[in-house]
C-alpha cells in the first residue's frame, strides 16, 4: 500500500507467453501522465520487451488511465498496486484464425447438445451468458460497455428473420474512450468482415489491372460482406477526403443501404454489379464528424445512427 500523498502507486505487469513469466513493476505518477509512459516503458525495455508489445501495453494503460488514477481522487487512504497481465501469442490475425475455428467447432457443439432446447431455456441462458460478459467488462473496462452493447446489438439484428435492410451504425467517443474494443473483440467471430480501411469504390470495382470478371469478383467488397456484419474502427480517413469525393462516397453508400446490391459502369469494364439480397449490418467508429460531413449524411435519411458510446 502506498500513501496518496505521494502521488504513486505500483504498476506491476505480467509478462507471459515467450516472456517466461517475467514481472515488471513501474510508478504511476498522478501529475504527470508522460513520465507514467516513460517509466513503465524503461521498465519494459529491460526486460527485452519488443517494441510492439509495449505499443500494446502502453495503449491498454491509456484505455485505463481513469480506473488507475481515480483511487487518488477518492477519499481512500491509501491506494492498492494496478496489476497487468500481457501474453504474447503471435499476430492478431493469426490468432483470430485460430479462434474462429474454435468458435466454428463450438458452435456446432452447442446446436448439437441443444436440439430440442426450448424457448424459455433458450432466453434464460442468453441472459445469462448477457450479464456475464457485462459483468467482466464493468470489472476490467469499465467505461467500455456501451460500445461492446452496441456492437452485439447490431450483430443480432443478422438473427432477426426476414429483416433484409441493412443498418449502419457509427459509434461516436473521444480518443482512448474504447469505442474499438467491442469491434476488435468480435473480429474472430465467423460472421465478421473486419478492415480498418477500405475504399467505397471496393464494394464493387473498376480496377484496369485486373482484366477477368472472375478475378474482379474475388475482390469486391459487396458479397464479401453479405450476410455479415462489417466493421471498420476507423473512418477518419473517410471523412477527411474533399467534397467531390465524400458525394460519391455518400452516394454509394446509399445506395448499399438499400440492401439490393449495388451496379456502376466504366469505360473499362462496362457495367458491373451485384442485384438480389445483400443484406448486412455495419457498425463504425470514429472521434467526430465533420459538420461539413453532417450535412452530406443527412442524404441518408434513417439509415444511419451515430450513437455517443462514451
Amino acid at each position: 500500500m502506498v500513501s496518496k500523498s505521494k502521488a504513486t502507486t505500483n504498476i506491476i505487469v505480467d509478462l507471459n507467453g515467450k516472456y517466461d513469466n517475467k514481472k515488471v513493476v513501474s510508478t504511476v505518477n498522478l501529475k504527470n501522465w508522460k513520465k507514467t509512459h516513460i517509466a513503465l516503458t524503461d521498465a519494459l525495455v529491460t526486460k527485452d520487451v519488443t517494441k510492439e508489445h509495449i505499443t500494446l501495453i502502453l495503449e491498454v494503460l491509456d484505455n485505463n488511465n481513469q480506473v488507475i488514477l481515480e483511487p487518488f481522487h477518492s477519499n481512500v487512504d491509501s491506494v492498492e498496486d494496478v496489476n497487468v497481465s500481457f501474453t504474447e501469442s503471435g499476430s492478431d490475425y493469426q490468432s483470430s484464425e485460430i479462434t474462429r475455428n474454435q468458435i466454428l467447432k463450438e458452435i456446432e457443439e452447442a446446436k448439437r447438445l441443444n436440439t430440442d432446447i426450448t424457448f424459455e431455456s433458450w432466453a434464460s441462458g442468453l441472459s445469462q451468458r448477457y450479464e456475464a460478459i457485462r459483468q467482466v467488462m464493468d470489472r476490467d473496462f469499465p467505461n467500455g460497455w456501451a460500445g461492446i452493447e452496441f456492437s452485439l446489438s447490431v450483430m443480432k439484428i443478422l438473427n432477426i428473420a426476414e429483416c433484409n435492410l441493412p443498418f449502419a451504425g457509427i459509434m461516436l467517443a473521444r480518443s482512448g474512450g474504447l469505442k474499438t474494443l467491442g469491434l476488435d473483440m468480435l473480429v474472430p467471430w465467423p460472421l465478421i468482415y473486419h478492415t480498418r480501411k477500405f475504399n467505397p469504390r471496393a464494394f464493387v470495382t473498376h480496377n484496369t489491372a485486373v482484366e477477368s470478371e472472375e478475378a474482379l469478383r474475388k475482390i469486391d467488397l459487396l458479397p464479401r460482406i453479405r450476410f455479415k456484419l462489417l466493421t471498420t474502427p476507423e473512418l477518419s480517413t473517410i471523412f477527411s477526403a474533399n467534397e467531390d469525393e465524400l458525394l460519391e462516397t455518400v452516394g454509394i453508400i446509399t445506395s448499399i443501404l438499400d440492401g439490393r446490391g449495388y451496379t456502376s459502369d466504366s469505360g473499362v469494364h462496362g457495367q458491373r454489379g451485384y442485384h438480389g439480397n445483400y443484406h448486412f449490418v455495419w457498425v463504425g467508429a470514429s472521434v467526430d464528424i465533420p459538420h461539413r460531413v453532417h450535412k452530406l449524411l443527412s442524404t441518408l435519411g434513417p439509415k444511419l445512427y451515430c450513437p455517443m458510446t462514451r
